[in-house]
């Protein structure tokens, strides 16, 4: 497509923008992304059985001495081609799995086996490509990706395929009422089997499970699907690990993968609450006196996430402006990760507002329940995160010289005072500077539209170019400069549709 083509595309989209809002990506988008992910194991598997079948017509060429080999040896050998030596190795990999978690789930141990040959070929493609410490939690990872609706391992298969048990009563409605209840049920089961043997297996993510999903007293369960994308800022400076392969907490930093590996919301109320607290609101240096709060900080598990884009950036030009170094910034696409990777910090703050709370805890824990002006749509993960291949890391130099500042010079912090607010505020620049007057519309050229595709080419090279050009002319309401044939403002209209619900950039 040529460029001038791919600027009329992303131009009949762009009417019709606002700040946009926190809404979550449907399901078609993991959908898509777990199919994508599937074709590309799939290419690297088939390359593999390629070689070796060239190996094997190379063995046999060799060895043939003028003599042919029978056709039940040729079809041996053909066999383990197709099917490589490493049959044990993929049965004690499901043994494994199988013996990570201790619960006893009503109807795991039938899906397990009326998905077996799926999960041998899951096992399958992940052992050539990985390292072996890395084996395990990957294969469980992309299980657990799996076993959610239209995925590969949806429990629903499993129902399609059987009938109504025969010992239920005949009336149909009753009989189809207790069929969808055990369907529902498995379908919890099996998404909680996978998540918790994630959480036990070593080296890999931790996710939220509540603790007590199916009792009757239980909490409310964590919200669905993350916005599509997440982002954070980080330094040399910043807690725990940051680096394009792994971003881990700090409490995984100093005391190792072990102590990072048990999921918060099993921890004492009154222990999370309080790093929890230490985690969101820290003062910049605590009291010596205040041990309670340096163990919190000391033991913090968490690593914040934004949905707002906008507002990343201009954390991030407070954190330049403070150091003077060069502030990088890690988006991650949250569909390639599986469900329970991240939460809301709200979700927390509600679950444990009503723990032994100080004072200053419950004042700030209503202050960011209630105060919708400061909701920076953050997230957080726990523990370690592996976002080598689902993410990209960019600077915010890089994101400078790709022509941000031409977009919005708002954020340009050389052309003013050093005591400007863009330079040194962080909520109050973006809540008293910036919304207001980005929620008017403005007009919108085809140069500002190729800006932001430059700025997506260039700084978010491995996501889709045209989400990151919406998601970045979503920061402020627009219009197209001029008039718009029919075609275009239908277009137009149709596609706004689809990005207030696959785009989600964050803040209200």
């Amino acid at each position: 497509m040529k460029a001038d083509e791919s600027i009329d595309s992303l131009t009949s989209q762009v009417d019709g923008l606002a700040i946009a809002g926190s809404n979550n990506g449907p399901q078609d988008i993991q959908t898509l992304a777990a199919a994508t992910r599937e074709l590309a194991q799939e290419n690297a598997s088939l390359k593999q059985r390629v070689d070796r079948l060239e190996e094997f017509v190379s063995k046999f060429i060799e060895g043939s001495n003028g003599n042919i080999n029978t056709a039940e040896q040729t079809e041996k050998a053909i066999e383990d081609v197709e099917q490589p030596s490493d049959k044990g190795e993929i049965q004690s990999i499901i043994t494994q799995i199988t013996s990570l978690t201790d619960q006893n789930f009503t109807h795991t141990d039938r899906l397990l086996k009326y998905f077996d040959n799926t999960i041998k070929k899951i096992v399958a493609r992940f052992l050539p490509r990985t390292q072996k410490v890395d084996t395990l939690w990957k294969i469980i990872e992309e299980c657990c990706i799996q076993a959610v609706p239209f995925g590969l391992l949806d429990s629903d298969h499993y129902f399609v395929s059987i009938a109504l048990p025969s010992h239920l009563d005949e009336d149909p409605e009753p009989k189809g009422q207790l069929f969808e209840s055990c369907r529902n049920i498995a379908r919890k089961e099996w998404a909680r089997f996978w998540a918790l043997s994630l959480n036990k297996c070593p080296g890999g993510p931790t996710l939220f499970i509540p603790p007590e999903p199916f009792s009757s007293c239980e909490r409310k369960a964590p919200p669905g699907n993350p916005p599509r994308y997440l982002f954070r800022a980080y330094d040399s400076k910043s807690d725990g690990i940051n680096n394009p392969d792994i971003v881990a907490s700090e409490l995984y930093k100093v005391h190792g993968p072990g102590t990072g590996k048990v999921d918060i919301l099993f921890w004492n109320g009154q222990q999370l609450s309080k790093m929890l607290h230490a985690h969101l609101y820290r003062p910049k240096k605590p009291s010596p006196s205040d041990n309670v709060l340096s163990c919190a900080i000391e033991n913090d598990n968490l690593v914040s996430w934004s949905s707002s884009l906008m507002f990343v950036i201009q954390y991030a030009n407070c954190k330049f402006c403070k150091t003077g170094k060069d502030v990088a910034i890690c988006a991650v696409d949250t569909t390639q990760f599986p469900k329970g990777q991240f939460v809301r910090d709200k979700f927390l703050l509600e679950h444990y507002r009503h723990s032994d709370l100080n004072g200053r805890e419950k004042s700030f824990t209503e202050f960011r329940l209630t105060n919708h002006y400061y909701d920076n749509g953050e997230w957080l993960s726990q523990g370690t995160l592996n976002v080598q291949g689902r993410s990209c890391t960019l600077s915010l130099r890089g994101l400078k010289n790709a022509g941000l500042w031409d977009l919005y010079p708002e954020f340009d912090i050389n052309s003013v005072a050093r005591d400007a607010p863009v330079r040194w505020q962080w909520y109050d620049f973006v809540r008293y500077k910036l919304r207001p007057v980005w929620k008017v519309r403005c007009t919108t050229t085809k140069n500002e539209i190729r800006v932001a595709r430059d700025i997506a080419s260039r700084c978010f090279g491995p996501f889709d170019e045209t989400d990151m050009a919406m998601l970045i002319l979503a920061f402020r309401g627009r219009e197209i400069e001029g008039k718009l044939s029919a075609l275009h403002i239908i277009t137009g209209l149709v596609a706004n549709m689809l990005v207030g619900t696959k785009r989600a950039q964050g803040g209200p």
